[in-house]
């Protein structure tokens, strides 16, 4: 859709713009600009986001690592890649083999 803007108006998104953008009245958006390019981003109201609450195993096993962590136990990185590498050499050469025939 084109129009043309007019000399001192505002610019105005029209209806059938916004409804296909799922934009409503009231809703939050994010204008981003660049030369020659105007980007409208909706931004969902934060009283619709939703945030992630973990379970209680979850705090719990939180907790447990946070206190190993301070007593000292813990995998450095290098450690841990070194244990999936070679957790994974392990995989691959159980799997079986190939019969051509």
């Amino acid at each position: 859709m084109s129009k043309t803007t007019a000399r001192q108006t505002e610019l105005v998104v029209p209806a059938t713009i916004r409804r296909r953008a799922g934009i409503r009245p009231g809703d939050p958006v994010e204008f981003k600009a660049a030369r020659g390019l105007i980007t409208i981003i909706a931004k969902e109201p934060a009283s619709k986001r939703r945030t992630y609450t973990p379970t209680k195993a979850e705090i719990a096993d939180m907790a447990a690592g946070r206190a190993e962590i301070k007593s000292g136990e813990y995998v450095s990185l290098a450690q841990l890649i070194d244990e999936l590498a070679r957790t994974n050499r392990q995989t691959r050469s159980k799997s079986p083999a190939k019969i051509s025939g």
